[in-house]
């Protein structure tokens, strides 16, 4: 008796694969532990931009008894979240295979698809947050030798008794005059870098002369079992000066940090069982009043260092979402049996000005 295969591949549709795809990525990405995903409803279409109006300050002022109140007229701060980032997948059933199937095929397709999706995301919301926090909140090793000149449209940095180094790039510049922070993101020579604003589209900063200076975090601190506590806990006092909401803080690092931190005498991780479920979804712990994740697509290298990303989930907003899914059934082609199935993944991210100080970086090599 011959046995009957139940074509599950028949029953594909591109609206329960892009429901799956968005489950396991939410279930095993870390972009929704570590970003306001409050925006996502808002998309319609690649290219879009979410409008975000953030709320004007209140000031407080001095009362005397009987005088008249001045009433503050708030403005508030309009910003775009903007959907930037298109990717999108497409493969084919040849018909013969549809009728030979007997796995879940949205299950297992999905699973094949969400790999290389995760990674995407992943390393590109982790560079991005690595590269917006203010240089107050960089952890490193600072460099604040001679003084630097910065010119007006190109973001050239002239250095005078300087020696600047390729591994420079990554940290935060902050001219002393100013104290505004600036991403560097070229190194040319000893006395030559270019930076940019935080936002890494262009240099607004205009002209400023020779001056004092300090590159946060230029190079890498030495991470080791025996002081890594300590550099946690400095991103934590980094982030209560800014003001920073002390619930729902993460830090995100890597299996080698990861091995470090659980040698660390302060790491004391939850109730085995406990322990063992939150690893499923990256988390391994807590220290510090941080919750840690773990994902090998931090920013950096051992060489120069990696950015390992703290903050709260206010610090970076995240909206993604798969599009215009579809199918093409095997009949609509006139020389293959094929039946195509295609779809487009969106997503944008943003660091509201306001909200700069609730991240934090820790730059290191690991030893």
């Amino acid at each position: 008796m011959s046995q009957v295969i139940t074509p599950v591949m028949t029953a594909f549709t591109p609206v329960k694969y892009s429901l799956k795809l968005v489950e396991l990525l939410y279930n095993d990405t870390i972009y929704p532990s570590i970003t306001n995903t409050a925006y996502e409803g808002a998309i319609k279409d690649s290219g879009d931009r979410v409008r975000v109006r953030t709320a004007g300050k209140i000031a407080l002022s001095a009362y005397t008894k009987g005088m008249l109140l001045v009433k503050q007229e708030l403005t508030p701060t309009y910003e775009d979240l903007i959907i930037d980032k298109q990717y999108y997948f497409s493969f084919g059933v040849d018909d013969i295979d549809k009728m030979q199937n007997d796995i879940p095929a949205i299950t297992e397709y999905a699973k094949n698809t969400k790999n290389d999706m995760e990674d995407l995301v992943d390393i590109d919301i982790l560079t991005y947050m690595a590269e917006g926090v203010e240089g107050d909140n960089m952890i490193g090793t600072d460099y604040s030798t001679g003084t630097a000149a910065v010119a007006a449209s190109t973001g050239v940095v002239t250095g005078s008794g300087t020696t600047f180094t390729a591994a420079m790039v990554g940290g935060i510049f902050v001219p002393s005059a100013t104290g505004t922070s600036y991403l560097v993101t070229a190194y040319s020579s000893g006395t030559s870098i270019t930076i940019k604003d935080l936002d890494g589209v262009a240099y607004t900063g205009g002209v400023i002369s020779g001056a004092a200076y300090t590159i946060k975090a230029a190079t890498a601190l030495a991470l080791t079992k025996s002081n890594v506590y300590q550099y946690i806990i400095a991103l934590r006092t980094a982030l209560g000066k800014s003001l920073s909401p002390k619930s729902d803080r993460f830090l995100v690092v890597n299996s080698q940090f990861e091995g470090l931190l659980l040698q660390a005498p302060e790491f004391i991780p939850a109730v085995q069982g406990a322990y063992d479920s939150a690893v499923v979804k990256g988390l391994i712990g807590t220290i510090g009043g941080f919750k840690v994740l773990t994902t090998e697509n931090i920013k950096g290298n051992n060489t120069t260092g990696y950015f390992f990303v703290a903050g709260n989930k206010t610090y970076c907003s995240m909206a993604l979402q798969i599009m215009k899914t579809s199918v093409i059934p095997s009949e609509m082609s006139e020389d293959t049996f094929i039946t195509t199935c295609k779809g487009l993944l969106v997503w944008g991210k943003k660091i509201f000005a306001g909200n700069r100080g609730h991240g934090a970086v820790l730059r290191g090599t690991l030893a």
